[in-house]
């Protein structure tokens, strides 16, 4: 399975970066590349795994290159990987956040004396986003952090409608053949799974208490709406069955209650009571395969 990504280059002075500021990149300055399976080795390393003594570089096969020419000779300065909506045609369709949580990359290295500097890019995971150059720029006279280009993931999305016991939020994660998996968004009972390239996936979706759903999907170029998907409460210990190991859990904590996070709980309202014990003898000897 191949991931496609569109990387916008820069072909003017690189632009100042603001949060306001939408980026327009001509075609002619667009490059397509196509990114292959990003395994989970990378150069640099992500924000989270920094460390105290700085953290570890790792390494990688290049992908793709990331470059300024008109930084200030011989400086240090960070490359940031940030999450943003970018559209197809390089623009910026809302504001971005410098946060932990979005940055996907970091990379620090010196310039060379003529003022250019070159990262090669590869993380360990890739969205749309921006890439973000902080540091000196005594020379251009540009304001820190730089835009050099953008990222614009491609992809189809898929949707679809969940019913469950309890209030907690199921795990969506759609897995690839190859290559990283994409985690999806679930809200009131709907789930969105955004930017899914062509391929063969298989899909999960898991909550304590239920049966792990899973299936096969192949994604083309049009999106997929799935049908109502029912996840089907009394696998209390996670082994893919509700058999007669989860009606002797239930009935071993039977009148228990202030239950929090507790697979027996299968309606999570904090007793574990008839009501579970219906959920469990209602899918008595279902299972996920």
């Amino acid at each position: 399975m191949k991931r496609r990504m569109r990387i916008f280059l820069i072909v003017t002075a690189a632009l100042l970066l603001s949060t306001s500021l939408v980026l327009a990149v001509s075609v002619d300055s667009v490059l397509v590349f196509d990114a292959g399976d990003l395994p989970d080795t990378y150069k640099g390393f992500l924000l989270k795994g920094i460390s105290s003594d700085g953290g570890s570089s790792y390494p990688f096969s290049d992908d793709f290159t990331v470059s300024y020419n008109s930084a200030d000779a011989q400086e240090y300065y960070t490359l940031l990987m940030v999450k943003a909506s970018v559209n197809e045609s390089g623009g910026l369709d809302a504001p971005y956040e410098i946060t932990e949580d979005n940055i996907l990359y970091i990379d620090q290295k010196s310039s060379e004396v003529d003022g250019s500097i070159s990262f090669d890019v590869r993380p360990s995971s890739v969205e749309s986003s921006v890439f973000l150059l902080g540091g000196s720029f005594d020379q251009s006279g540009e304001t820190s952090p730089v835009m050099l280009g953008a990222v614009h993931l491609s992809g189809v999305e898929i949707s679809g409608t969940l019913e469950y016991s309890g209030s907690s939020i199921p795990t969506i994660t759609l897995t690839p053949a190859v290559g990283p998996a994409l985690q999806g968004v679930v809200s009131s009972n709907t789930f969105l799974i955004s930017g899914v390239p062509s391929g063969t996936y298989t899909l999960d979706i898991q909550k304590i208490g239920h049966l792990l759903y899973h299936s096969n999907l192949v994604v083309s170029d049009v999106g997929i709406v799935i049908p109502l998907i029912t996840l089907k409460g009394g696998d209390t210990n996670a082994d893919l069955y509700v058999n007669a190991s989860d009606l002797s859990n239930v009935l071993g904590q039977f009148g228990s209650s202030g239950i929090s996070e507790n697979g027996c709980d299968i309606n999570e309202d904090t007793y574990i009571n008839a009501s579970d014990l219906s959920i469990v003898l209602a899918n008595f000897g279902q299972s996920t395969y």
